[in-house]
């Protein structure tokens, strides 16, 4: 069993103190679960969190949206990164021991590619940390494909095969939750992009879907003539004038 080192003054932080209950019982969770790693930058699937701390699935995602930017969350990926853990739990004194530094290195290197590993480095070659045993990670995430990067150091990826990662809003898996048709994920979170909806469309968006999944085309033929999400969004389908599915009596 790890020994997690949790600040008892975030208490008194700001930030902290103005989070709803389940935002204050999910930053602490992030921060001290068996899952994490040294590196606070680890795998961990919503419905783990939902299991382990009793937040419904619906709630747990929105209460990761308002955690931002102190951690970040890759819904498809199922990747979170604490991103000021390493500097509260190794840089207090400014001084990070090797032993760490590898350990640090090993996480990093198991999610080879994604990029919330590129933006770990920048953020903590901004505090100094100097890691000379991730030079060859460094060159294989910065270099562009084809540039010839991976070569040398410690950890050498030259030969490893980059995943493709995929970030997902946590607006837009609000939103892909509720559509009652999964598929196409990919292309909606490309049309969720372009549409870039604000606040107060987003409500409107998740209001429309909410009313047309009792419309008679959503309805009929166990949802056959239901839109891809992609398609839905668009083509500005919250806009539709619903017809409501007429109940067996009627």
């Amino acid at each position: 069993m790890a020994i997690i080192d949790f600040n008892s003054a975030t208490w008194g932080d700001p930030w902290f103190r103005k989070l709803p209950t389940n935002g204050k019982l999910l930053f602490i969770y992030l921060w001290t679960n068996n899952h994490k790693n040294i590196a606070g930058l680890y795998s961990i699937d919503i419905d783990v969190m939902v299991f382990e701390t009793g937040i419904p699935p619906k709630q747990c995602l929105q209460t990761l949206s308002i955690l931002s930017p102190k951690v970040k969350y890759d819904y498809q990926n199922k990747i979170v990164w604490i991103v000021n853990h390493v500097r509260h739990q190794f840089l207090r004194t400014l001084k990070i021991s090797e032993q760490i530094k590898i350990g640090i290195a090993r996480n990093l290197l198991i999610l080879n590619g994604h990029p919330f590993v590129k933006e770990f480095l920048e953020v903590y070659k901004m505090l100094k940390i100097e890691i000379p045993s991730i030079e060859g990670l460094q060159r294989v995430l910065l270099d562009p494909p084809g540039g010839g990067g991976g070569g040398g150091g410690g950890l050498n990826l030259s030969n490893k095969k980059k995943k493709k990662f995929i970030a997902y809003t946590p607006e837009f898996e609000i939103f892909y939750s509720l559509y009652p048709r999964h598929v196409g994920k990919e292309k909606a979170m490309e049309a969720w992009q372009e549409l870039n909806p604000d606040s107060e469309l987003q409500k409107i968006i998740m209001d429309a879907v909410d009313k047309q999944k009792l419309s008679e085309q959503w309805t009929k033929n166990n949802g056959q003539f239901i839109p891809y999400p992609a398609t839905w969004l668009n083509g500005r389908r919250w806009e539709d004038e619903i017809v409501r599915a007429k109940a067996w009596n009627e």
